[in-house]
């Protein structure tokens, strides 16, 4: 019987199991189907995986998501349940703060109506739905760095591993929230500013790490460019978006 090798532990496997470390023989590439099947399977199992991939994440975001790309999996938790439960922490840490719609305004046009949005109704969309921001965002970088780095992934590969590192980033929000507990308003910017600058510099490890085909110096302007057009447009649906909110809100 023809083996083949397995690409969680590269053990010969003749089954349809690998009798190492337990993975699928038949392991493929990620599609569309692997990454939204078995979401409630992955929710109800939180003991198996999660914290192996927050610890994997935090130490090198593009090795995580490049060795789960690769067909290392076993211990790994789903990206998408990964995102939707870190989502639901923060919504929680929101509504535990108390924080609501309202105080400091900020005004702007938009066809030529004058519209405000608070800097709280701000937080607390970005927080309550965190998760689904991070999701519907996701595409726009996706789409860039996939046509970056074509040869190297397909799209729902970079899509995959952009969940992984874009949705471990809402750690970062989860600490913000901590730190808005100490009720002290210059502790609070210099945790929001943190919270900004860990953002951009996670994201830009991740990047670079996360695709090996290019030098560094490549990868580097890749990352750049990805994160630079996706923020510009993921930033403009983003306002379009609270812009409406604020709009339903105000009646």
């Amino acid at each position: 019987m023809k083996g083949i090798r397995c690409l969680n532990c590269d053990h010969m496997v003749y089954e349809k199991f690998c009798p190492n470390c337990g993975q699928k023989g038949d392991t493929k590439r990620i599609d569309w189907h692997f990454l939204f099947h078995d979401i409630p399977h992955s929710i109800l199992h939180l003991d198996k995986g999660f914290l192996y991939t927050a610890k994997k994440l935090f130490r090198n975001p593009g090795a995580a998501a490049r060795e789960f790309l690769d067909g290392k999996r076993i211990r790994h938790f789903r990206p998408l349940a990964y995102v939707i439960i870190l989502g639901i922490v923060m919504t929680l840490g929101v509504n535990t703060e108390g924080i609501e719609p309202g105080s400091v305004r900020m005004k702007a046009e938009v066809h030529d109506q004058d519209f405000e949005v608070s800097g709280e109704t701000i937080t607390y969309v970005l927080g309550k739905y965190y998760a689904f921001l991070v999701i519907a965002c996701i595409p726009f970088y996706a789409l860039i760095a996939w046509a970056l780095n074509r040869k190297e992934r397909n799209f729902v590969e970079v899509f995959t591993g952009f969940l992984l590192i874009f949705g471990h980033t809402t750690w970062f929000g989860i600490g913000l929230i901590i730190i808005r507990l100490v009720d002290n308003e210059i502790i609070e910017n210099i945790g929001a500013g943190l919270w900004l600058g860990g953002i951009f510099i996670y994201s830009m490890w991740g990047l670079i790490g996360m695709f090996t085909r290019f030098p560094l110096w490549r990868r580097v302007l890749n990352a750049i460019l990805t994160f630079s057009i996706g923020f510009i447009i993921a930033g403009f649906a983003l306002l379009v978006a609270l812009f409406y909110y604020g709009q339903m809100a105000g009646h």
